[in-house]
């Protein structure tokens, strides 16, 4: 029982437990049964390296710069950020209502996309013309802050 007094260890039985646990109900009930409370102990197994970091001053010392790092990150990632959202305003403003084309590659202006065109396609490798009818058809959406 002596083992059970480090927390390394306990953490080390709590990840073999559940994945004994998983591994029988997957055989009694099938692997297509989710069992989603599950999955909240199988992050446990994400805890693990972190006895490497205990155990070891170099890594203690490289976790602690990255930790000591992460204001800098956070000032770097929003001003990234207020960068895409100016980007995004002035595609929004330019480009709103104005990505649209003609099904028929060969019409470029929205009153002559009117009528049916035929286009080939290959079917099981013979070319066959197929008729369609021609559609003023949105490819890209800029007409909203998070679509740009």
């Amino acid at each position: 029982m002596d083992d059970f007094r480090d927390g390394w260890n306990i953490l080390d039985f709590l990840v073999v437990l559940v994945s004994v646990l998983n591994l029988c109900l997957e055989y009694a009930f099938g692997t297509g049964v989710n069992f989603g409370w599950l999955k909240a102990f199988r992050a446990l197994r994400a805890l693990r390296p972190l006895r490497v970091v205990s155990r070891n001053d170099g890594m203690r010392a490289v976790v602690g710069s990255i930790l000591r790092a992460i204001p800098a990150i956070l000032d770097v990632l929003v001003v990234s950020i207020l960068f895409l959202v100016i980007f995004a305003i002035i595609g929004v403003q330019f480009l709103k209502g104005r990505l649209y084309r003609c099904s028929d590659p060969s019409v470029f202006d929205q009153p002559e996309c009117v009528g049916e065109f035929n286009r080939t396609e290959w079917v099981g490798g013979v070319e066959e013309v197929v008729t369609e009818s021609r559609t003023w058809e949105q490819i890209r959406k800029f007409d909203g802050f998070f679509f740009s």
